[in-house]
C-alpha cells in the first residue's frame, strides 16, 4: 500500500508541470509564435526534461499503423489532387444526378463533398467543390446559397474514415479500431444528415 501511495504521489506531482507545459503549447500555437509541429516537439522536450515522461514512453506512444495511415492518405490525396481526379469525380457525380435537379444536384454536391472528405482535409474539399457549386448555380439557375450551405454541412461530415479529421486519428490510434469501423458507424450518420440538411437548405434559401 505504501509503494502504491508513493507512486500515486509521484504521478500527482507531475500533473502541475505537465499542465503548465500544455498551457504553454496552446499559448504558443494560438498566438502563432510557433507552428504546431515545432510547438509539439518543444512540449515533448519539456516533458522529458522535467521528468513527466521518458523517451521510451514517447516512442511507445507512437503507433506505426497510425503513422503509415497518415502517410498513405497524404500521398494518395496529393496524387488525386495534382492529377485532377477529384474534380473529375465530382463533375461525373453531378452529371449523373443532374436529371433529378434540384434535389439531385444538391444530393450530388453532398455526396461528392463527403466522398472527397474521406481523403482530403475539409479546407481542401471546399476549395475543390466551391467552383463546382458556383458553376451549377449559374448553369441551372439555382440559388448559390443553397449549394454553399449544403457544401458547408457536408464538409463537416468527416466521419467515414480515421484520416478525415485529427480527432478521428486520436480515436483510431488509442481505441484499437479498424479502418472500416468508422465507415460502419459514420455511414448511417451521414445519410441521416443528408436527409435532414438538404430539405432544410432548400427551405432556408428557396429559389426565386
Amino acid at each position: 500500500v505504501g509503494d502504491g501511495a508513493a507512486a500515486g504521489a509521484a504521478e500527482s506531482s507531475k500533473a502541475v508541470p505537465a499542465g503548465l507545459i500544455l498551457c504553454g503549447l496552446v499559448a504558443l500555437v494560438s498566438t502563432e509564435t510557433l507552428q504546431l509541429l515545432e510547438g509539439v516537439f518543444l512540449a515533448l522536450s519539456a516533458l522529458i526534461l522535467t521528468g513527466c515522461t521518458t523517451m521510451d514512453a514517447v516512442a511507445r506512444a507512437v503507433k506505426l499503423r497510425t503513422v503509415l495511415t497518415i502517410v498513405g492518405a497524404f500521398g494518395l490525396g496529393k496524387a488525386i489532387g495534382q492529377e485532377g481526379v477529384a474534380r473529375v469525380l465530382a463533375d461525373i457525380l453531378v452529371f449523373v444526378l443532374a436529371p433529378f435537379c434540384p434535389h439531385g444536384l444538391l444530393a450530388a454536391v453532398f455526396a461528392a463533398t463527403v466522398a472527397l472528405g474521406v481523403i482530403f482535409h475539409g479546407t481542401a474539399v471546399v476549395v475543390l467543390m466551391f467552383p463546382v457549386c458556383k458553376s451549377i448555380a449559374e448553369g441551372m439557375g439555382m440559388p448559390i446559397h443553397q449549394l454553399v450551405s449544403v457544401l458547408c454541412i457536408s464538409v463537416s461530415c468527416q466521419m467515414l474514415s480515421p484520416i478525415s479529421y485529427q480527432t478521428n486519428l486520436v480515436a483510431y490510434s488509442t481505441g484499437g479500431y479498424q479502418f472500416a469501423d468508422f465507415s460502419k458507424v459514420g455511414a448511417g450518420l451521414v445519410i441521416c444528415l443528408a436527409f435532414v440538411a438538404i430539405p432544410l437548405c432548400e427551405r432556408a434559401f428557396p429559389a426565386p
